[in-house]
């Protein structure tokens, strides 16, 4: 059995399908959950559909890019729980359909802002608290594309997403002394329908459609035969959040059912 009752995770995009998926796991483990999230209203009423597990869940705002909000936060929440030990990082901008020509300037700096930038802030910010923990554990969010070099996802979203790897590996060697692991989860082959059923504008509408599209190629694609589900990704999150994942670090963890076999 894993340890990981009594510890204490920040889930950041709490609200989509990974992330519920994650939380739900958090829980039933035994452990202490904050639900990292600027859509509160959303982080709320997950925390009501989880109200068995009152006592051990918090809805918070993030604040991710607004760092005296974001310091003041931590400290209140690690004064409350008495340690930060997991950041689990899911949160992120949408992809959208784009090519080389019709990239928007200003699409493109929010999406590296809120995909790469705001997570690097994130964890400068929980540094101190993390410090302090018996096993503090980082696990940010990729995706296949960013690996391929796909276009499937937008270039913008897949850039950002790329440098997250490069963020993993990066802050794995520089924390190493602290004995903060940090490791990176990349999916594939995954309908994501929660990320962008909240909004129905055109080119949400477009994701929508174009990951239905990738879920029937996924299926016909994975050795496996079976696109990949929310829980597949949870069950490593899991893991890596453990104090068994201590000397697992600086590594991207694929799951895709097996497409880059193909």
């Amino acid at each position: 059995m894993l340890t990981l009752k009594g510890r204490t995770a920040l889930v950041s995009g709490p609200t989509g399908s990974i992330g519920e998926a994650v939380v739900r796991r958090y829980l039933a483990a035994g452990m202490n959950v904050v639900l990292m999230s600027n859509r509160i209203e959303k982080a709320q009423a997950l925390a009501e559909q989880l109200s068995e597990y009152k006592d051990h869940i918090i809805p918070s705002k993030a604040g991710m890019r607004e760092p005296e909000y974001c310091r003041e936060n931590l400290r209140s929440l690690y004064e409350r729980l008495g340690s930060i030990d997991v950041l689990a990082i899911m949160n992120g901008r949408e992809p959208t359909p784009e090519t080389v020509e019709t990239v928007d300037m200003d699409e493109w700096d929010d999406r590296l802002s809120t995909n790469l930038k705001a997570p690097f802030m994130f964890i400068q910010s929980c540094l101190p608290y993390l410090a302090k923990s018996k096993a503090p554990r980082v696990i940010l969010t990729s995706c296949m594309e960013a690996q391929c070099g796909s276009s499937s996802a937008g270039i913008s979203f897949t850039v950002a997403k790329g440098g997250l790897i490069s963020l993993t590996r990066i802050c794995a060697k520089q924390l190493a002394p602290m004995g903060i692991t940090v490791n990176c989860v990349a999916p594939g082959g995954m309908y994501n329908i929660n990320q962008y059923s909240d909004d129905v504008s055109d080119g949400k509408a477009v994701a929508v459609q174009r990951d239905k599209v990738h879920w029937s190629v996924a299926e016909n694609v994975s050795p496996l035969g079976r696109s990949c589900t929310a829980e597949d990704i949870a069950v490593v999150y899991e893991f890596l959040a453990s104090e068994e994942a201590g000397f697992i670090t600086g590594d991207v963890i694929n799951v895709n059912g097996g497409m880059y076999c193909c």
